[in-house]
């Protein structure tokens, strides 16, 4: 018997959520009323993106540049660079065409435009790093 209600529990919850999914011709998911995509596409070349409020809020890297980012505003610049990753909000904010940086925390390496090869972890670490190189900072761990 209790394997019946968990089942019948189980289809209720995926009719919910799938009459809030929405699919359009290209491939477009969006979810309740959203009126523009917020999951991604089908489309193999274009990465499943999270926004909030048109804010970039998370996207899982492509095949052209493979960024990966997580966090309200997180490399929100949609950089050229490759190979970067940004976890926090507003990590890697304003990096352009920087690659193979890592940034993890609010704020962490938020200044950098084309910086290469740089670690940050922490909020605000290596905030005002604009261009540097191979630079890291781990000072921040677990706070002030």
């Amino acid at each position: 018997m209790k394997k019946i209600i968990f089942i019948l529990i189980i289809f209720a919850f995926i009719a919910n959520v799938s009459a809030q999914l929405k699919v359009d011709s290209l491939g477009n998911i969006t979810f309740g009323n959203a009126s523009s995509s917020i999951f991604g596409t089908n489309n193999n070349n274009i990465p499943i993106t999270f926004k909030m409020k048109n804010t970039l809020a998370g996207n899982t890297g492509n095949g052209i540049y493979n960024n990966v980012s997580f966090g309200y505003g997180a490399m929100g610049n949609q950089p050229t660079g490759q190979f970067n990753t940004a976890n926090g909000a507003f990590a890697l904010l304003n990096n352009s065409n920087g690659s193979h940086n890592t940034a993890f925390g609010c704020c962490a390496l938020c200044e950098t435009t084309s910086g290469n090869h740089n670690t940050a972890i922490g909020e605000y670490a290596l905030l005002n790093n604009d261009s540097g190189y191979e630079t890291d900072d781990f000072d921040k761990i677990g706070g002030e």
